[in-house]
Parts: structure tokens; sequence; C-alpha cells
């Protein structure tokens, strides 16, 4: 399961993800940047956004184990990343763009 929240100043957001979750985030932010008909446009700024992703389910920044309240006592880690509202905004919205579109394939 992947879930948001804003940072504590509100400039941004903190998306936790399960390991599962996060690669198959990342294997989808890369497959639409680099099989887009407009790799130019997508570039290197969307590409960020699969770093960060890439970067969290690594564990580089830190973990998190959330209880799973509904399901018992178990828990799962979580591993969160950040990112400003201005570029998520901005990669989201190219992401979406570039999905509508054919791919090289």
């Amino acid at each position: 399961m992947i879930f948001a929240k804003p940072t504590r100043h509100g400039a941004g957001i903190i998306i936790h993800g399960d390991y599962s979750d996060l690669t198959n985030l990342y294997e989808s932010v890369c497959n639409l940047a680099e099989n887009s008909v407009h790799e130019v446009i997508v570039g290197e700024f969307t590409l960020g956004l699969a770093h960060e992703i890439r970067k969290a389910y690594e564990g580089k920044p830190e973990q998190h184990e959330f209880k799973r309240e509904f399901l018992g006592s178990e828990t799962d880690t979580y591993f969160p990343f950040q990112e400003l509202w201005p570029n998520f905004l901005m990669q989201l919205a190219i992401l979406r763009w570039v999905a509508g579109f054919p791919t090289h394939e």
C-alpha cells in the first residue's frame, strides 16, 4: 500500500510504500519515461522521481514500521521519500500526459 502525507511545513509530500509497491512504481515511472515518444520533454526531470523512489526502497534515507491494525499484530516496513510540491506535481502531470501516447514498442 502506498500512502502520502504533507511534510511538516507543508512545502512537500512524503510518500510511504513497502518494498514491492515502490519497486512496481519505480518500474512504471521508468517505463513511461524511457519508452515515451516525447523523450526530450520527459527526460531527466521525471527520472529524478524514479531515482528518489529507488533510493527509498533501497532503504537509504530511513525506514518506518507500521502496525497492520486490520490484520492483527503484524508489522510492515515502509520506506518514505520526500518531494517538493511543485516538482512532484509537474512530474506527475508529465507522466500522466506521457501515459496517453503510444510507446515505441
